[in-house]
């Protein structure tokens, strides 16, 4: 995939298509999304209207990315890998009826361990250090619930790990598999392709296992979490439009029958022990 054109990548039956004239970008996105990319014969009258199509173009002076109602420039590739991505996947996010969830998820003996909560709560955070400790990562931004709310599935995003551009961390990650990108200005990001080794593929449905509301504060500790605040929290953290509420009701539910309702609050620089009681929750009750 290095030359001009059309390329769809497919999702649950969701077609995202990305349209360049960028050599090898094609390429990059396959990596990253770990999603196999088809280009479309330019004979092909059937052509992605605006709202399935990313545009990535080299102008010459550098990078135009445009999706539906956006455009953005930037000189720098890795900024328009990460705008081009962050397309898609909200191409992903927008169509179709899935349940897809704003939070994070580990993989732990008892199944999948999902956690949610406000932005800067530290999901990625926590996804990242369960990575580099060799727990399978079903995401750390957004999963997918399945219609019987019994299971979970990864979400064609890859983990973005907020950083301090003067103090890189050594994630010790071939060059190809990992970019960097800002949101905003302050709001930097290493890019981890979902292609690396410990996240979990697409077709891989994890039974969940436990259900935590994530929070930052002085200490880490986990604790119950009352039914009805669990609902209330995770309806706030349903990232797609036409989502289940019910199957969200009934998940909260199944998971206070089970005892498998927590809060999650971690201190600064406890990850490592925030990762450990996140797995051993979803242990306890079994």
């Amino acid at each position: 995939m290095t030359r001009a054109g059309t390329y769809r990548f497919t999702w649950h039956g969701i077609d995202a298509c990305l349209q360049t004239n960028v050599p090898d970008l094609a390429n990059r996105v396959a990596l990253f999304l770990s999603l196999s990319g088809v280009i479309l014969p330019t004979t092909d009258t059937r052509l992605p209207d605006t709202e399935h199509l990313v545009i990535a173009s080299n102008t010459g002076a550098g990078y135009r990315i445009r999706g539906d109602g956006w455009h953005l420039e930037t000189d720098d590739a890795d900024q328009m890998l990460f705008m081009v991505l962050e397309g898609l996947g909200h191409i992903f996010l927008t169509t179709g009826s899935a349940t897809v969830l704003h939070a994070g998820a580990i993989k732990g003996s008892a199944g999948a361990c999902i956690f949610y909560g406000a932005p800067r709560a530290g999901k990625t955070t926590l996804a990242y250090t369960a990575w580099q400790e060799g727990h399978p990562v079903i995401g750390d931004d957004r999963v997918r619930l399945s219609a019987d709310h019994q299971t979970i599935e990864p979400f064609p995003k890859c983990l973005k790990l907020r950083i301090d551009p003067d103090n890189l961390p050594d994630a010790g990650i071939p060059d190809e598999l990992l970019a960097r990108g800002a949101m905003t200005a302050d709001d930097h990001r290493l890019i981890l392709a979902r292609e690396l080794e410990g996240f979990t593929p697409y077709n891989e449905c994890t039974p969940i296992a436990t259900l935590v509301h994530l929070e930052r504060a002085g200490h880490t500790a986990i604790e119950t979490l009352p039914p009805d605040e669990a609902l209330t929290t995770m309806l706030e953290n349903i990232a797609s439009d036409d989502a289940d509420t019910m199957a969200i009701v009934r998940l909260i539910k199944r998971q206070s029958e089970r005892g498998d309702l927590f809060r999650l609050t971690v201190a600064p620089g406890e990850s490592k022990a925030a990762v450990k009681a996140l797995l051993a929750a979803g242990t306890n009750n079994k």
